[in-house]
């Protein structure tokens, strides 16, 4: 099998298709943003499909601007390096998400629902705060 650009272009447009129905998908019925929600099965699952999603969407992403790199030029380009920022803050935060804080739920709870609290906006409620 020979790798042309036409090929490299269509794969990145199914990555960027299966990425949008990950997408869809994790957000269907998603847990609420507790402590006990972070240490179930389904947590772990829904975020590590969040991070294949950032991964496939990047790929997506740059199969489209290498196909117009020449017509797009350098607002295509801050366009692509923002969204390639940002889809690489996903899979950091759903790594996070995924493998950190199940491993320390049990051990402070209340760090983990600031944390959670944190990211969905919502009034923190530990008292296991930062002290400086």
């Amino acid at each position: 099998m020979t790798i042309t650009a036409s090929t490299l272009i269509r794969a990145a447009a199914v990555a960027a298709v299966a990425a949008g129905v990950i997408f869809i998908g994790v957000q269907i019925n998603h847990p609420y943003s507790d402590v006990t929600a972070v240490t179930t099965t389904e947590w772990a699952v829904r975020n590590s499909l969040k991070i294949l999603m950032g991964a496939l969407a990047l790929a997506g992403i740059t199969g489209m601007y290498l196909r117009q790199v020449k017509q797009i030029g350098l607002l295509g380009l801050l366009g692509y390096v923002l969204f390639g920022a940002g889809y690489l803050t996903i899979i950091g935060v759903a790594f996070v998400s995924a493998f950190v804080l199940p491993s320390i739920a049990e051990t402070d709870p209340g760090y983990v629902n600031d944390v959670l609290a944190a990211a969905t906006r919502a009034p923190g409620t530990s008292s296991s705060r930062i002290r400086g």
